[in-house]
């Protein structure tokens, strides 16, 4: 996977547009990833009876998250990179409030589905809301 860093200003439009939008959780998809990552089928079974609806709104300047039962979180960030064929996005979040160990975050755009790192190679899937 190849990266190409830009200043905030020169970041390619088209490509930031394929991150920008309204996404909604794919369950079923994202139990189907579980299932074909690293994790056993005693954690497929653990992390998929937790997941609950959840949308994310990606703008310019925030990505804001909303879990069914919990506050929505609107969070600053940048993008770092974009890989040269505008799939991958390296995201800077800037909330004091998240360890920083978790504070940069690399996403997948692919056929209008957002793909977000979760546990032992495995993503959380959201199709993007037309």
């Amino acid at each position: 996977m190849v990266f190409g860093c830009y200043a905030q200003e020169q970041e390619p439009t088209n490509f930031k547009n394929e991150l920008s939008g309204h996404w909604l959780f794919n369950k079923s998809e994202t139990i189907t990833n579980f299932r074909s990552s690293d994790m056993s089928k005693a954690e497929v079974k653990r992390f998929s009876s937790i997941l609950k609806p959840a949308e994310i709104i990606i703008t310019d300047k925030i990505y804001s998250s909303h879990i069914q039962g919990r506050k929505i979180r609107k969070t600053p960030y940048s993008i770092i990179s974009i890989s040269d064929d505008g799939v991958h996005f390296k995201l800077q979040l800037e909330d004091p409030r998240i360890p920083l160990n978790i504070q940069m975050i690399e996403v997948r755009v692919v056929n209008n589905k957002l793909f977000l790192p979760a546990p032992k190679g495995a993503n959380e899937v959201y199709d993007k809301k037309s």
